[in-house]
């Protein structure tokens, strides 16, 4: 295990620095659609090359896919063959070969997945109406169950998501026990030892079928991001025991079209989100600033890109994000400034025509080595 004192850079925040860019690789993990398993692909510098590892060798509809917090382990969720529901997690070996640990199954669509935010090797599993919390063993050789609970009224979870703390877990629900949709998220608090307790439903603004909790991970800069339909909604949380927040602010983006996903910058100060474009029949990118001194929120300039955007993820210091398209090509905006982007990827690669054609869920990731 790759240990590291910027281990936490996810979790506690590091904010943007043009200085201390940490440029040498990026792991940029993402699920393929038609029966086909995730794909790694490793940046250093300019440059991309396939780094699959064994990560290839499993098949199936990938859903769900995170990174620990230091960059040492990957895990992906989807839909095995026979309908099967399947977490599978990954370790990088000192080799920088990716090496499967083991596999979790589980029930519930697609199988939401997402790391502890400063444990590296502690993960959230939403299944079902219930949320499971694991940690990798300490030779790499399997993970333990830690602690389970259920919700008692709401079920089909779509996302699963830690707290920026890493003392809740998010279960975002697009339908009650009775099939009837529902307005919250299955909230949990994890304990030290990484047990989860039922504590309520946090209000997310109205229907959240196909919905996304978006949480940053910034120091002083803590948001959460809801879309719910065509709107965005801007939460404020005060502390490391709210998990409710209070409502910044919100809009209607893109003149009234869907929102699929959103993904707030590790600073926590640019959000990133999908939605439809009527005149591109496809999924369009758009990028917004939050401005923690105000609670305001500024639109930025939209990036040009091709094939409408698929999968979407940050670089964990803030200082690029990356995107796929359904044409199959990767993409990559770097950081300009604190608060702008630039709007013509410089970095491009072409993966594959079966790349994911779904828009809910984190289809795409991004982990990096952090040393010390």
């Amino acid at each position: 295990m790759i240990l590291s004192a910027r281990g936490a850079v996810r979790g506690k925040g590091y904010d943007y620095d043009p200085s201390n860019r940490q440029t040498n690789i990026d792991y940029i993990a993402f699920n393929m659609d038609n029966s086909q398993a995730a794909r790694m692909i490793k940046r250093t510098g300019s440059s991309f090359a396939y780094d699959d590892g064994n990560i290839y060798a499993n098949t199936y509809n990938g859903y769900y896919i995170d990174f620990s917090c230091d960059g040492q382990y990957m895990i992906t969720g989807g839909i095995y063959t026979g309908n099967t529901r399947y977490a599978y997690v990954y370790n990088r070996t000192s080799g920088n070969v990716w090496q499967m640990i083991g596999s979790a199954l589980t029930s519930g669509g697609g199988t939401p997945v997402s790391f502890h935010p400063t444990i590296s090797n502690r993960f959230a599993v939403g299944e079902g109406h219930r949320v499971t919390i694991f940690e990798v063993n300490s030779s790499n050789t399997g993970f333990n169950q830690l602690g389970q609970a259920n919700n008692p009224n709401y079920g089909n979870y779509t996302i699963c998501q830690w707290h920026y703390s890493g003392n809740y877990v998010y279960a975002d629900c697009a339908y009650g026990t009775y099939g009837g949709q529902v307005n919250g998220a299955g909230v949990y608090s994890v304990s030290a030892g990484g047990v989860p307790t039922f504590v309520g439903n946090a209000a997310l603004d109205g229907s959240v079928a196909a919905n996304q909790i978006s949480c940053n991970f910034g120091t002083g800069n803590k948001w959460r991001v809801s879309p719910n339909g065509s709107t965005i909604y801007v939460h404020r949380l005060t502390s490391d025991t709210d998990y409710v927040g209070t409502l910044a602010g919100n809009f209607t983006s893109n003149t009234g079209n869907t929102v699929y996903q959103t993904a707030v910058s590790p600073d926590g100060k640019i959000v990133a989100y999908t939605t439809y474009n009527a005149s591109f029949g496809n999924d369009d990118i758009r990028l917004f600033r939050l401005d923690p001194s105000t609670n305001t929120y500024t639109h930025l300039a939209n990036p040009s890109y091709q094939g409408g955007a698929r999968g979407i993820a940050w670089a964990p210091d803030s200082s690029r994000f990356y995107y796929t398209t359904h044409n199959g090509a990767l993409f990559s905006l770097e950081r300009t400034g604190e608060w702008t982007m630039e709007t013509t990827p410089t970095l491009r690669i072409y993966i594959s025509s079966a790349i994911t054609q779904r828009t809910a869920g984190r289809m795409l990731a991004v982990g990096r080595p952090w040393t010390v």
